[in-house]
């Protein structure tokens, strides 16, 4: 499960995704992942996804 969210920094906003597991009952141990150069693309979605079907929940921040 995915969703967007948008960050205050001291420069404006950046867009960014959260994504937890399905069924998140608990407080769960969270990762930042990082992008290359290239963005948010579907593959980063995906490996987010996969690390959060894990049991954790992962911020992907759009850091260009």
């Amino acid at each position: 499960m995915s969703r967007n969210i948008e960050i205050d920094t001291a420069d404006g906003r950046i867009d960014a995704h959260v994504f937890t597991p399905a069924q998140a009952h608990r407080p769960l141990p969270a990762v930042i992942m990082l992008t290359d150069i290239g963005g948010l693309r579907p593959c980063y979605h995906e490996k987010a996804q996969i690390v959060a079907d894990a049991g954790y929940a992962v911020l992907m921040p759009n850091i260009y």
